[in-house]
């Protein structure tokens, strides 16, 4: 069967959006330890570079690239960056920039690491599907020394039954796009298609706009509906807050103690369905908490409904996958040359 590949700009502007829920859902799945979610989102053919190992192609030599790979780095936690997607006349590549905090070493030790993405991307069935997908790393170095003195940990490979399990507490990271159900249906006429990547993009604003208005005091509640339902999920359960009033209670109850010093906003991918949208982002936090500095993300699946000619946000699920100690790295003890007058 042939599939038609985009060519005109509103196609282009719909692959755009697509390979943004491809390569979010991608690094969610990898963060929750999925293999077959993870292999899911490759083309029956795809091959597949990752970090220093060779070149593998199909199904069964990704799942193992994938089991070798999660054995090495048994947790982790994935933003997405720096977007630049091209759509041609024979498909669509994107590239991203990533960072990660990850249990490296089988799980023995905590590591910042960061490198690029690159993907080749085919239309398929269910939306679009990786062809080709390059992970490279930039740097690597654990969270307790620093990058200044340990740019690139080697990767620490080996055999899946060698891992150790991350005994420390960390939540899994939620895995919050389903990448089975969550391919916009790209039907309907030219003027229904192109009303939905424009309110793709007026839903885009609704959640850094609130996080914004927060973090810098307000209540950042003017884009809610009244009956906006706030949820709060974590290891041990979740909460829930109806109405702005009960949501700015909480909200501020939240923020007393915490001094917000920067939120990181990424991996933000849209799905419209007529006059509902749904947003997924993961953001990261630098904050000082109760006088201690420490590092806090959430993943955030948001609801919107158009009201009028207005998106406002009905419900807000927000889901804590990080809350780690600010490390900084001990100083190096001086040289004996450096020591001498």
């Amino acid at each position: 069967m042939t599939v038609t590949v985009p060519v005109t700009s509103l196609e282009r502007h719909e692959a755009r959006s697509d390979l943004r829920v491809l390569a979010g859902s991608f690094a969610q799945a990898w963060d929750h330890g999925d293999a077959e979610r993870v292999v899911a989102h490759f083309a029956p053919h795809a091959s597949w570079s990752h970090l220093e190992s060779p070149r593998v192609r199909g199904v069964e030599a990704l799942l193992d690239t994938y089991d070798h790979a999660r054995a090495a780095e048994p947790w982790s936690l994935h933003w997405l960056t720096n977007e630049d997607v091209e759509v041609r006349e024979d498909g669509a590549e994107g590239s991203w920039q990533w960072l990660a905090l990850s249990a490296i070493e089988h799980g023995a030790q905590l590591a910042w690491s960061s490198g690029d993405l690159r993907m080749r991307a085919t239309p398929a069935r269910g939306g679009w599907r990786i062809a080709d997908l390059e992970v490279t790393t930039r740097l690597r170095a654990p969270v307790d020394v620093g990058w200044l003195h340990t740019e690139l940990v080697p990767v620490v490979s080996g055999p899946p039954s060698a891992a150790v399990p991350d005994a420390s507490g960390r939540p899994v990271p939620v895995c919050t796009i389903d990448l089975s159900t969550c391919a916009p249906a790209r039907t309907g006429s030219p003027e229904r298609r192109a009303a939905a990547l424009a309110a793709e993009v007026e839903v885009r604003r609704l959640l850094p706009s609130h996080l914004r208005a927060r973090d810098a005091g307000g209540a950042g509640l003017g884009t809610w509906g009244d009956d906006a339902v706030l949820v709060t999920a974590g290891p041990t359960g979740h909460d829930t807050a109806r109405g702005r009033r009960e949501i700015g209670e909480r909200l501020d109850a939240e923020l007393a103690g915490v001094q917000v010093l920067g939120r990181f906003l990424a991996d933000q991918a849209i799905v419209v369905h007529g006059d509902g949208a749904r947003s997924h982002a993961t953001d990261l936090w630098v904050a000082v908490v109760d006088g201690e500095a420490r590092w806090l993300a959430h993943r955030y699946v948001l609801d919107a409904a158009r009201q009028g000619r207005q998106w406002t946000v009905q419900r807000l699920t927000r889901t804590r996958v990080l809350d780690e100690p600010y490390a900084v790295p001990a100083p190096q003890p001086a040289t004996a040359a450096a020591a001498a007058p």
